[in-house]
């Protein structure tokens, strides 16, 4: 059994979504779509797109127009916080506050970026565990997009900070963790 760092590496160096075919990325938006629609809840949190993650731009268009508000994540000293989409400037890794005084949300829906993420909803990030400590702390449904080329085969080994996310959703499947 390959360890978190050796999984991670193999799939940043094969990861490369410029080949994912539009067709594979409106799908899995689409999927992801439906998804957020059938659970609880209006706040959505998103990110910023970073290193070749799945750009979630699309599906955070579709869902302001219908009507969900939108947060994005700020690190503040250390600590992964979610602001108003209008509170915020930059993309990426250099996502900050317009307002001073705006205060952090707790979503109802996080939308999760990962390397990888296993059937079993095991997820690979960055290593840093921003996203783990964040999802301790709030009691929203948590949903990560992949194509199924960049799932993870084997079952991810899991720690004992590690979150599981709820739904894995590909152009295919939509795997729950409760399964």
């Amino acid at each position: 059994m390959s360890t978190k760092s050796e999984i991670r590496e193999r799939f940043l160096l094969n990861r490369n979504i410029s080949s994912i075919s539009k067709r594979c990325l409106e799908k899995l938006i689409s999927r992801a779509f439906n998804q957020i629609k059938s659970l609880p809840g209006n706040l959505i949190a998103a990110y910023s797109p970073v290193n070749g993650e799945i750009n979630v731009t699309p599906l955070v268009n579709l869902l302001k127009k219908d009507g969900y508000q939108i947060l994005i994540p700020v690190i503040i000293e250390g600590e992964m916080k979610f602001y108003h989409d209008d509170c915020v400037s930059g993309g990426g890794l250099n996502v900050k506050l317009k307002e001073k005084n705006a205060f952090p949300q707790a979503p109802d829906i996080a939308i999760v970026p990962a390397v990888t993420c296993d059937r079993k909803c095991n997820r690979i990030g960055y290593g840093k565990g921003f996203y783990d400590r964040y999802l301790n702390t709030i009691n929203a449904s948590s949903i990560t997009l992949l194509p199924e080329k960049l799932i993870c085969q084997e079952i991810i080994p899991v720690e004992a900070h590690d979150v599981k996310i709820d739904y894995l959703i590909s152009e295919s499947s939509i795997y729950s963790n409760s399964e």
